[in-house]
């Protein structure tokens, strides 16, 4: 008994130790872009504000292919 009791607590150790590490928690984000919305989900770390480049990048994406929009 003695000698199966130490396998197991290897084993259980070994489990723990390859839980991964919190990856952070989830954000969303959403908008309004080419006549329909976005929204986009992420995970990250540390809270990292996107909403501002994603909507950039949109809007020229938006006016490179729109020939109604004159700004």
């Amino acid at each position: 008994m003695k000698f199966r009791l130490i396998p197991l607590l290897v084993l259980l150790a070994w489990i723990g130790a390859c839980k991964p590490a919190s990856e952070g928690e989830y954000y969303s984000i959403q908008g309004f872009t080419q006549g329909t919305t976005y929204r986009i989900t992420y995970q990250h770390p540390t809270l990292s504000e996107l909403q501002e480049e994603i909507d950039l990048l949109l809007r020229a994406f938006d006016s490179s292919l729109s020939s109604y929009d004159s700004t």
